[in-house]
């Protein structure tokens, strides 16, 4: 950890730092320990001692690198919106993959509770969508209804030309999962 704050100035050291996953591990193992060391939940003694907590923090270590660079991937997120028009920033996309993993981070929270009120606010003055899957899910079922008012079913032809989404949507998705049974409610 000194050698890595004297060569980068300081101890944000990534989860996966390729140069060192050990060093990236260790790290993560150290604030795991602080976190169970300072909750009643968890309180375990003899893993994180106040004499080591002291040299880490004399280094600069950060204990909740997340909350300390919150305010950093928020701005990022209000820039990606700008260019892009919306927050949908995707984890798989090499450009993008941090901010897309920090933003996947952020759904889990407000999911889990997490998330304070503030932070919340500040996301759905962004127009951010919590639940991309479930609003893709509505916008393709409002297709759906469009293509059955227009042709009289929903028999979308496998790569239809005029959508070729809805197309992949009906046929590949949603009659996969129905035939693989994902989603039903077991039978009465």
């Amino acid at each position: 950890m000194v050698a890595y704050k004297k060569e980068n100035g300081d101890c944000y050291i990534p989860q996966r730092y390729p140069d060192n996953p050990r060093l990236a591990t260790w790290a993560s193992s150290q604030r795991t320990s602080y976190r169970q060391m300072r909750s009643p939940k968890t309180y375990r003694t003899g893993i994180m001692t106040q004499e080591r907590i002291r040299r880490l923090e004399g280094l600069g270590f950060d204990w909740d690198p997340s909350e300390t660079r919150w305010p950093k991937k928020y701005q990022e997120l209000i820039d990606y919106r700008k260019k892009h028009g919306d927050c949908d920033v995707s984890r798989w996309s090499p450009e993008d993959s941090v901010l897309g993993s920090w933003v996947s981070i952020q759904r889990r929270r407000h999911q889990r509770g997490e998330l304070p009120p503030d932070k919340i606010k500040a996301m759905e003055k962004l127009g951010f969508d919590w639940d991309p899957f479930e609003t893709r899910w509505e916008e393709m079922h409002q297709e759906l209804v469009r293509y059955k008012e227009e042709h009289g079913d929903c028999n979308v032809p496998y790569g239809w030309p005029e959508n070729p989404k809805l197309a992949s949507w009906v046929g590949t998705t949603q009659r996969q999962l129905y035939r693989n049974g994902v989603g039903l409610a077991p039978f009465p």
